[in-house]
């Protein structure tokens, strides 16, 4: 906790591209398990996570001396990755599936990402880090993103309600 952690921040900036990508993957997911295709997900796993070791492995050979490029490339190289992957899925959805995704709607979730990452790397790098900051972090960092998604409209008032309404449900069980 504190200042000697200072150097994953980067490599958690970079990993947080992955709440967005994440988001459309499991869509992809879903999508091609719904039609009975899974087998079209796993060979393109399969084909990124040897992209990701390959890239890691250029990554570890080429900058061995810095340990924070080093953590810094091997969190670039498995974005790199699951965006190929991603970008498989998407394109296969196309060709095979004859259905179209509109990726815009992943910029909102990405735009309040950007946010929260920022608000937060502000506040760990003014406050020293303990388990108390540290929950305080994630739970602030929770409702700025979803209140973020609020302000822009990804969030509307019946999801609110649907949210609500599921907490009530699970009260009176």
């Amino acid at each position: 906790y504190g200042r000697e952690y200072i150097l994953s921040i980067l490599p958690l900036i970079i990993l947080s591209f992955f709440i967005t990508i994440g988001a459309i993957l499991f869509l992809f997911w879903q999508l091609f398990s719904a039609v009975k295709k899974p087998y079209l997900y796993s060979k393109f796993a399969l084909f990124a996570v040897v992209v990701n070791i390959i890239l890691n492995f250029i990554v570890i050979i080429s900058f061995k001396n810095s340990p924070v490029l080093v953590t810094s490339g091997i969190a670039t190289a498995t974005i790199i990755s699951y965006l190929l992957y991603t970008s498989l899925m998407y394109y296969s959805s196309k060709e095979k599936l004859k259905i179209t995704l509109n990726l815009k709607l992943a910029l909102k979730p990405l735009f309040s990402a950007l946010i929260m990452m920022s608000i937060l790397f502000w506040f760990f790098w003014n406050m020293e880090s303990n388990i108390i900051t540290l929950f305080f972090g994630v739970f602030t960092g929770v409702i700025i993103y979803f209140f973020i998604l609020l302000i822009i409209g990804e969030i509307t008032k019946k999801d609110i309600n649907f949210f609500w309404g599921l907490i009530k449900w699970r009260q009176i069980k």
